[in-house]
């Protein structure tokens, strides 16, 4: 019940922050709320978020734990759940599973602590949502947030997926930008997005001492070189998403399940057994896109995952 309480908080943050529908963490949260942990557990106070980065080390021992403001009452697999989230793509989470049944003197539920995994996945994209809105408001102008924002939830949403169990999508290249017909003005907005994003990065940058202004300056680049790739084949990509999902649309109603939109009807495929035989085919649907998404991002996957 607790477990089921948090999901609820996190779906409920989710309809406040999301500037539009995300199909595939209205998806995420169907597919949670219908595998929820099953069994008895002791409530337990939690940190909420637990990882490297909410520690500090003295003495090669931790000293502090930081970061209280997702502290909250739940199940204890939870925060061990979150932990190995944070654990990402550079550290061997299995230590700390390992530390952690040895400190109990019990072998952990590994379905439960993989349900957590996901949770954690999707909860983080909702903060980063959030973060988004705040963007898109004007609250915040901070480049990080934007960048993180585009890249973060597209590689945790597909880790979420791939917890879950969901088949995983082949990778996608960007589709070529259309040619453009010789009239006109120029530069391009893509040009002009990739002058200024040469100019900060080879004039301003190397006159910056500060290195949060530096990791800004970086970040920024990088969303311009992003919007570069993207201006051109928007127009493109977003009818190919149009005809993609009015086709799926228009399968569903035949079989039996309308929604308006393609949010509502992944989540009442996850939900609802009488659909389930559809599951496979929305969720390959959402996955596809997803890596579409991604291949759009290359700028700022190079970014935050730089070679080797």
């Amino acid at each position: 019940a607790a477990a089921r309480e948090e999901l609820a908080r996190w779906a409920g943050r989710y309809r406040a922050a999301r500037l539009a529908p995300v199909p595939l963490v209205g998806a995420m949260l169907a597919w949670l709320e219908t595998n929820a942990p099953r069994g008895d557990a002791p409530v337990v106070l939690l940190w909420g978020d637990p990882g490297p980065h909410n520690v500090l080390v003295a003495g090669g021992r931790i000293s502090a734990l930081l970061d209280w403001e997702l502290a909250h009452l739940g199940h204890p697999l939870d925060d061990l759940g979150a932990a190995v989230w944070a654990c990402g793509a550079s550290l061997d989470p299995e230590p700390v599973v390992a530390a952690y049944e040895e400190a109990t003197g019990a072998p952990v539920d590994r379905g439960a602590l993989r349900w957590f995994e996901c949770l954690a996945c999707v909860s983080r994209s909702v903060m980063l949502l959030e973060g988004i809105r705040a963007y898109a408001e004007g609250r915040t102008a901070r480049p990080a947030i934007a960048g993180l924002g585009l890249q973060m939830p597209a590689d945790w949403l597909a880790r979420a997926a791939r917890v879950a169990g969901w088949p995983q999508a082949p990778g996608r290249e960007a589709p070529a930008p259309a040619p453009r017909p010789p009239d006109g003005l120029r530069p391009s907005v893509a040009e002009v997005a990739r002058g200024v994003g040469r100019f900060l990065t080879e004039e301003v940058l190397g006159g910056l001492d500060d290195r949060a202004l530096r990791q800004g300056v970086k970040v920024a680049a990088a969303l311009l070189e992003t919007v570069a790739v993207r201006s051109g084949i928007e127009s493109a990509v977003q009818d190919e998403r149009a005809r993609a999902e009015r086709a799926l649309l228009e399968e569903l109603a035949e079989g039996g399940l309308w929604a308006p939109g393609l949010e509502e009807a992944a989540e009442r495929v996850e939900r609802e057994e009488s659909f389930a035989a559809w599951r496979p085919r929305v969720r390959r649907h959402l996955l596809d896109d997803l890596a579409l998404t991604r291949a759009l991002l290359d700028p700022l996957q190079r970014l935050y995952r730089p070679p080797g």
